[in-house]
């Protein structure tokens, strides 16, 4: 298997480059197994040699291939750890040669060839736990991947298998953390162009009720999350209920903005009534999802809880539990058709609030007044 090598060896190993052997292996005698095995990572051949020659590291490492073989697991195991902020040594001793040492685990004065298979499992149970995914998370994941997850079981080496498993989640949660933090961007912005029409679906604090102008504080909340979100190298927790996690929605607007929307829908029906080009546009698609919340392929969300006195947003409040895969939905980004309705149903309200005689009177919008078939709505 080819390895990744790290781009450069550090200070420590280009000085041994140039150091005479019987200096080396005095060297390495006081060298934790950790800084040995950094060592035969960088596959420089001087330094190999001298590992094999050593009167202890030749017993562990009797031949080439066997160097190559546990730098080839040692690689993958330090990318891992590194990409995910883990430490290196977690869970497990690596151990010297030095008796003098506090830090070993020593048997027989030297490093065995038993304690480097003990070393060589550890890593490669780490390994294995995160190339392991639920398959909620591979779903997750899916879209953002130019090939399925390779399979744990082919005719590839087992480490091959490992390798090209990491690279595929790793390429594609980096994709993944881009998609979800910019739909939080974009809520953010949202949020800044339309103060006092939207609010958190989970508010920061319970003054968050009425509609207020000052959302600075939730544009930099959403804006820190987005870049917590970049930074994401961790799937979960997430339970087996969706929480209220609709889509992942982040922002719903006020009622009272549905109240004028649909007070103006009935005032001026879009098929007698002629709206700018560009507003006619979002209309056509605030209408096409209004009652229901797209889900698909996995159900229909209603979108409004048609009350006997007046309309409310329902995805605000409620939550469809077994509507469709909540694990998948509590680690997906918001889905795109939800911010793009949000973003139209902005636009639509804002132009009837200048444009659109306001009601003298929320409470006229009675549930006889907002049947579908009443308001002309196609679903």
């Amino acid at each position: 298997m080819e390895s990744v090598l790290p781009s450069r060896p550090p200070a420590f190993i280009n000085g041994l480059t140039r150091l005479p052997r019987e200096l080396v292996h005095r060297v390495l005698d006081d060298l934790p197994m950790i800084k040995i095995l950094q060592i035969i990572s960088h596959k420089i051949p001087y330094l190999d040699e001298c590992i094999r020659s050593h009167m202890s590291y030749r017993r562990v490492f009797p031949s080439q291939r066997e160097i190559d073989r546990i730098s080839d697991h040692f690689i993958l195991h330090r990318d891992i750890c590194r990409w995910k902020s883990i430490s290196l040594t977690q869970g497990h001793v690596f151990m010297t040669s030095n008796p003098s040492s506090s830090r070993q685990l020593y048997i027989y004065g030297y490093m065995s060839s038993s304690q480097l298979a003990c070393t060589r499992e550890f890593m490669s149970d780490e390994i294995r736990k995160h190339v392991t995914l639920q398959d909620a998370e591979v779903e997750a994941l899916a879209a953002f991947a130019s090939q399925p997850l390779p399979t744990l079981y082919s005719s590839l080496q087992e480490l091959e298998i490992w390798r090209a498993r990491w690279e595929w989640i790793r390429g594609a949660k980096i994709k993944f953390n881009k998609a979800k933090a910019a739909q939080w961007f974009k809520a953010a912005e949202l949020i800044e162009s339309h103060p006092g029409k939207l609010m958190l679906k989970k508010p920061l604090d319970p003054s968050q009720g009425p509609p207020r102008p000052n959302t600075a504080h939730i544009a930099a909340y959403l804006r820190r999350t987005a870049n917590k979100i970049l930074k994401h190298r961790q799937f979960g927790p997430y339970g087996d209920t969706c929480r209220h996690k609709i889509n992942g929605l982040v922002l719903v607007p006020y009622d009272r903005f549905l109240w004028t929307f649909l007070d103006g829908v009935k005032k001026c029906p879009p098929e007698t009534f002629k709206y700018p080009k560009d507003i006619a546009a979002n209309l056509e698609s605030v209408l096409a999802s209004l009652t229901n919340v797209d889900t698909r392929p996995t159900g229909i969300v209603n979108r409004i809880d048609w009350g006997p006195k007046k309309p409310v947003f329902l995805v605000k409040k409620h939550s469809e539990p077994g509507l469709h895969l909540c694990p998948l939905k509590s680690l997906s980004s918001n889905d795109p058709r939800e911010l793009e309705w949000l973003a139209a149903f902005l636009k639509v309200v804002t132009w009837m609030e200048g444009n659109v005689e306001a009601k003298s009177e929320v409470d006229g919008l009675d549930g006889a007044a907002l049947e579908l078939k009443t308001l002309k709505l196609e679903v």
